[in-house]
């Protein structure tokens, strides 16, 4: 069972992104629609056998983020809109390992060392069966708040001197298809940020057709400060 909470941006946030920090890069394309997905932490009840006493209790957070990537990866699959661009940065320790396992499931690949000293990589997704091998570390170094996204168009990135969390750099995302989508891990792997001027994920009710059938919505609308007000 997957929990998903969706908030819908304002459009001052999509058509100018670059005048806000929680998107930590500079992208050259106004979106149509935006909207942010958060996870939500299932609750269950554990009943202590001596006292009696209910306590509510989370899922481990490794849980929660296997679970997390198991929707993404079940999303992808329902949207059938292959190839995927997966594009992150990593260390160089951890990028060794990487090279094998893409290596090893035949995907078209980049690396690029970046003036941070971190890896970055850009993955091509061709098929449902290299999905989670490249889901997987990306969404990882999302959550350790690194730069991750994914795209179904192909784009170049360019890194600068900047001040953003996690990479310190300035990253421009550069795609030249008009209907072009892009999604980014935001804080700490909690949510993730959709822009999009594709149907299938610019409206809301499209979004929601794609997602696996064992999930829970709510949808969130947000103040000015981001703060959510309703249900």
């Amino acid at each position: 069972m997957y929990n998903i909470e969706i908030m819908p941006l304002k459009k001052d946030i999509y058509q100018s992104p670059t005048e806000y920090d929680f998107l930590p890069f500079r992208i050259n394309t106004t979106y149509k629609s935006g909207f942010e997905l958060y996870f939500s932490f299932e609750k269950f009840h554990e009943v202590d056998e001596e006292s009696g006493i209910i306590t509510e209790k989370s899922i481990h957070p490794d849980s929660f983020w296997e679970n997390n990537i198991q929707f993404i990866c079940d999303w992808m699959v329902n949207l059938n809109k292959f190839p995927i661009y997966a594009g992150f940065e990593t260390d160089e320790f951890m990028a060794n390992d990487l090279k094998s396992e893409f290596d090893h499931i035949k995907a078209d690949y980049q690396n690029n060392k970046i003036k941070n000293g971190n890896i970055f990589f850009k993955v091509k997704v061709s098929e449902a069966a290299q999905l989670k091998t490249v889901i997987s570390p990306s969404y990882m170094v999302g959550s350790w708040n690194n730069f991750a996204c994914w795209s179904f168009n192909d784009f170049d990135v360019s890194f600068e001197e900047g001040e953003y969390a996690g990479s310190f750099l300035d990253i421009v995302i550069n795609s030249s298809n008009p209907k072009s989508t892009l999604i980014w891990i935001a804080y700490d792997g909690h949510s993730l940020v959709i822009l999009s001027n594709e149907e299938e994920l610019s409206a809301l009710e499209n979004l929601i057709k794609n997602f696996p059938r064992n999930t829970n919505i709510k949808i969130k609308i947000m103040d000015e400060d981001r703060n959510p007000i309703s249900e």
